[in-house]
């Protein structure tokens, strides 16, 4: 019986002890971080030219600018920003502007050796409205992505934006020269 209770006086505290990490480590994975996210927007004074642009697989384009706040771990994603939609000779089919409605989801890959310790590269997909003259004409998927240097990467990550539009155009092209797109940069920041 003494062993018994020997064992018990060892061994709860080790429970406890691991019940306690794992929920703090749990914790730690749910935590709320707040990023601002830029779409271009003179994020670089030397960088590339704004707006971000993307293509539609019939050669339209769409070029998009825009900044707001996003949370991690919640749905939450605010600000908006500005679009133009041009057919493929260049001619504008329509512009106006565009708000974030939702934080479809969020994944950051970390921050870069080579630039300043709040930068973060990583893919965000945010739920918009898009409205001409402030009238909703409609509603999209848009994808921002960041890529910083010195940063284990998936090939699949893209530097820019990409826009689905429901029941319209897929602007899921992103133009790229060495590693810089043409048309803009992205940027999430730490707060």
């Amino acid at each position: 019986m003494k062993r018994r209770l020997t064992i018990l006086a060892i061994a709860i505290p080790a429970m406890v002890a691991l019940i306690t990490s794992s929920v703090a480590a749990v914790a730690a994975q749910n935590e709320e971080i707040t990023y601002e996210w830029l779409a271009c927007g003179g994020i670089l004074e030397d960088g590339p030219s704004c707006p971000n642009t993307t293509f539609a697989s019939n050669g339209d384009s769409i070029e998009i600018t825009g900044a707001g706040e996003l949370t991690d771990g919640t749905n939450s994603a605010s600000g908006g920003g500005t679009f133009v939609h041009k057919d493929a000779d260049g001619n504008v089919v329509g512009d106006g502007t565009w708000v974030a409605t939702e934080l479809l989801n969020f994944k950051t890959y970390g921050p870069s050796p080579e630039t300043p310790a709040d930068w973060r590269t990583g893919l965000a997909r945010i739920r918009v409205d898009l409205m001409v003259g402030g009238v909703e004409v409609a509603e999209g998927i848009l994808s921002i992505g960041c890529r910083l240097p010195g940063v284990k990467l998936p090939p699949s990550l893209f530097e820019g934006v990409k826009l689905n539009i429901q029941d319209g155009l897929n602007f899921n092209k992103v133009q790229t020269e060495g590693g810089m797109p043409p048309g803009g940069v992205t940027l999430f920041i730490e707060q």
